[in-house]
């Protein structure tokens, strides 16, 4: 994952993939191949994982055993294990209540006054489309908070 060509990965993302490789997926899967990575193991690793864990931690770690599955690929880039997965029979946990901060309207100009120059208007693009968008309206004109 450090030596991906393009998007690579930042170094607390692989930290943690490896965590939950070695301390919850590999326990379980041992020495299974993917190839025999399916919808059956992937029911089976839910469940056997801590019910302490939060929903989202779990289907983060499903979400890697799927990457792991698909990252084998032959020499024409084609997976050699393409899976349907069915979320349904997999029957991992929903993930409510996500801490997704927001902000209403007077944090967000609160946002943009405290910003300058380049980092105003990421903020500004951010509140109208990404994570920091904010609840119930359209977005912030950065233009008037100079």
């Amino acid at each position: 994952m450090k030596t991906r060509k393009r998007d690579a990965v930042e170094a607390t993302t692989i930290t943690n993939r490896r965590s939950a490789l070695d301390k919850h997926i590999y326990p379980f899967m041992g020495d299974r191949l993917p190839s025999d990575v399916n919808n059956r193991a992937a029911r089976e690793l839910v469940e056997h994982l801590d019910p302490k864990l939060s929903a989202a931690s779990i289907r983060n770690y499903l979400c890697i055993v799927k990457a792991v599955v698909a990252s084998a690929i032959n020499d024409d880039g084609e997976e050699v294990f393409p899976r349907k997965w069915n979320e349904e029979y997999i029957d991992a946990p929903v993930v409510e209540n996500q801490r997704q901060p927001t902000t209403d309207g007077k944090g967000m100009d609160a946002v943009l006054n405290a910003a300058s120059g380049q980092y105003r208007m990421l903020y500004a693009l951010l509140a109208g489309c990404g994570p920091m968008r904010r609840r119930g309206s359209r977005p912030r004109n950065w233009q008037t908070h100079q």
